[in-house]
Parts: C-alpha cells; sequence; structure tokens
C-alpha cells in the first residue's frame, strides 16, 4: 500500500509539470467573412499606404493581420473580389446586428500585393 501512494504522488507531480505552457495569448474575435459585399472604399488618386506585408498576401486570412496592426479599430468583416481582400471597419448591419454586405470604411490589399491601403467610403 505504501508504493502504491507513492507511485501516485510520482504520476502527479508528473502530469502537473508538463500542463504548465507559459502564459496564454488572448484569443482575437473571429472575423466574418462576407461575400458578395458592396465595398463603398474609395482609394483616391493616389492610395494611403499605411503598412506593408512581409510577402506577398494570396489568402482573406493571410491579410486579415497585417490589416489588423495598421488598423486602430477593429476589422469587423472582410472579403475577397477577383484583384482585392477588404477589410471593413464600418460595416452595414442586418436586424440582428451582424455584418451585413455594406463595407463602409477599412483597408484593402491587392491580391498578391504587399501594400495595406487605408480607405474610405466614396459616398
Amino acid at each position: 500500500m505504501r508504493f502504491t501512494g507513492s507511485l501516485v504522488l510520482v504520476i502527479g507531480l508528473t502530469v502537473a509539470g508538463q500542463g504548465s505552457p507559459g502564459k496564454p495569448q488572448p484569443a482575437r474575435p473571429a472575423v466574418p467573412v462576407v461575400k458578395d459585399a458592396i465595398v463603398l472604399f474609395n482609394f483616391g488618386p493616389r492610395p494611403k499606404v499605411v503598412a506593408e506585408a512581409p510577402a506577398p498576401v494570396t489568402s482573406l486570412e493571410g491579410g486579415l493581420p497585417h490589416a489588423q496592426r495598421a488598423s486602430e479599430l477593429p476589422i469587423l468583416a472582410m472579403s475577397a473580389s477577383e484583384k482585392w481582400f477588404y477589410y471593413a471597419t464600418a460595416v452595414g448591419r442586418d436586424g440582428y446586428g451582424r455584418p451585413r454586405g455594406v463595407f463602409n470604411s477599412g483597408y484593402a490589399i491587392k491580391r498578391g500585393g504587399r501594400q495595406v491601403i487605408l480607405a474610405w467610403s466614396g459616398w
């Protein structure tokens, strides 16, 4: 009986020691993808580049961290077109408060590009 008690103590210390990987990172809230968004962004004649990705951005999700770092406001929704990835900081909302298909302002990254461009409503 004495041996069993010692065995349980040793196993308990081993498991407790393996479960402490360090301080957990806070999870970022999920950003919804809006298909077929109406994007009312205006880049102007000389787009304002506010950040640059270290490598070409080839996916909507791949550009999100760069848009989040460039923005002082939260990214509320994102959408992709044939040539651009859009990250909205102001959106129209449905009756339940969820983002709907109108993006009023935010950021854009050209598909395959590296520049994060500040965009604003053209309306």
